[in-house]
């Protein structure tokens, strides 16, 4: 059988889009020959609040989305840079010696990383792949066999692709880790989370600022119960975007 592509990169999340963008800049591989196979369309880019969903990108992410010709692709007035993080126990106070605490000055850095939604940085390396040549397919994926040759991708709107090699990075629910018998033991957290966006009257650590121009992302896990019995607490609070 004809091998259509060299590489298949399945799944068109953050982790499938980067992957293909870093590999078609730096695979040494025709970008023709790199095909994404992002499932359904794409999660459309809101420019109003931002969205829920959102990653804390370190300056070692930063370097990576940078070598994926995606960062510059973001829009940096929806970036927020952190300089700080502390979390604690429900049982400590917030500043007692109990709680950890990062700082970008102790590493004599301006900040730690920037906080930045999932979907613009979906969207930023899947536009960086697209615009070097690689080939997005929009079909979800029926069925994978492979051979010690190649390797058999159907789709099911987009016919049959044959490539050498599979990347499998479509998600939680992997049918390419189903295919290929990679087991995976799961459990619950058994946590509660609450994300929310809120907008405040001034800056913490820098005085006051314009009303309404910060907005902050304040995340709390709550203690459940677990076979009858409390679970330990545990309590993790940031203030951060723009």
């Amino acid at each position: 059988m004809t091998v259509t592509h060299e590489i298949a990169v399945v799944g068109g999340g953050l982790t499938g889009a980067c992957i293909a963008a870093l590999l078609v800049h730096h695979g040494r591989i025709a970008p023709e020959r790199i095909v994404l196979l992002a499932g359904g369309p794409p999660e459309p880019i809101d420019d109003g609040a931002p969205a829920l969903r959102v990653a804390a990108i370190s300056r070692a992410s930063e370097r990576v989305l940078r070598a994926a010709q995606a960062w510059t692709r973001l829009n940096a007035a929806r970036l927020c840079a952190y300089e700080r993080m502390r979390v604690w126990h429900e049982s400590a106070a917030t500043q007692s010696a109990a709680a950890l605490c990062f700082d970008a000055a102790d590493i004599g850095e301006p900040n730690l990383g920037f906080i930045a939604e999932n979907s613009a940085l979906t969207h930023a390396c899947m536009e960086s792949f697209r615009a070097s040549g690689g080939t997005v397919v929009r079909s979800p994926l029926a069925a994978l066999s492979i051979t010690e040759r190649n390797a058999q991708l159907t789709c099911e709107d987009a016919g049959t692709l044959t490539v050498r090699l599979v990347v499998g990075a479509d998600g939680a629910q992997s049918l390419v880790r189903e295919r290929v018998g990679l087991g995976v033991r799961r459990r619950e957290y058994r946590q509660s989370a609450i994300v929310a966006t809120v907008r405040m009257n001034t800056r913490p650590g820098s005085g006051s600022c314009t009303p309404g121009r910060w907005r902050y992302c304040l995340c709390s896990t709550a203690a459940v119960r677990s076979c009858g019995r409390p679970m330990t607490p545990m309590r993790a609070n940031c203030a951060i975007a723009r």
